[in-house]
């Protein structure tokens, strides 16, 4: 098991599986003393939450290749 990435407040995962109905790339786990909230969505949910942040398909695609390349072996 290896830390890949930390994710902020308001950051996403499993969109990778979610677009393209692959199994799942990394595994998420909530680490400090501080409450966690999730929502958790379908795909027309998804596209529904990008539909209305308004430019979210274009930096979704960039999320998605910068999680590919880190999951890449080096």
């Amino acid at each position: 098991l290896r830390q890949v990435n930390t994710l902020q407040p308001g950051c996403y995962f499993g969109e990778i599986g979610l677009l393209t109905g692959s199994s799942r790339t990394a595994t998420v786990t909530a680490a400090g003393k501080r409450p966690v909230a999730v929502l958790a969505c379908d795909k027309s949910g998804f596209f529904s939450l990008l539909e209305s942040t308004g430019g979210g398909h274009s930096n979704l695609a960039k999320a998605m290749n910068q999680r590919l390349a880190s999951l890449s072996p080096k």
